[in-house]
């Protein structure tokens, strides 16, 4: 049995990708800024994110590197034009 813990402090929850941290700290209703449920983003006194000089406003393992976003979205740009392709060959 486990005992209640952090979601900061979960082994589960770190090893997770950012993307599915995301929803799992969406799913939870908790601040995106400490990760606590027992308040809002809006209501929290947590400085902002800091990793790598990032200033908005999400705790530190929520936080994407832009190279990782960047490629992400070139992955994503690239399906979405073989897929116009496939669709206009007859």
């Amino acid at each position: 049995m486990q005992k209640e813990h952090y979601l900061k402090d979960c082994a589960t929850f770190t090893a997770l990708p950012i993307d599915e941290r995301w929803e799992r700290a969406k799913k939870a209703h908790v601040c995106f800024r400490c990760l606590s449920n027992t308040h809002y983003r809006s209501e929290c006194r947590a400085r902002p994110c800091g990793k790598d000089g990032c200033k908005k406003t999400h705790h530190k393992l929520l936080h994407q590197d832009r190279a990782s976003k960047d490629e992400t979205n070139g992955q994503i740009s690239s399906i979405n034009v073989l897929l116009k392709k496939r669709k206009s060959v007859p």
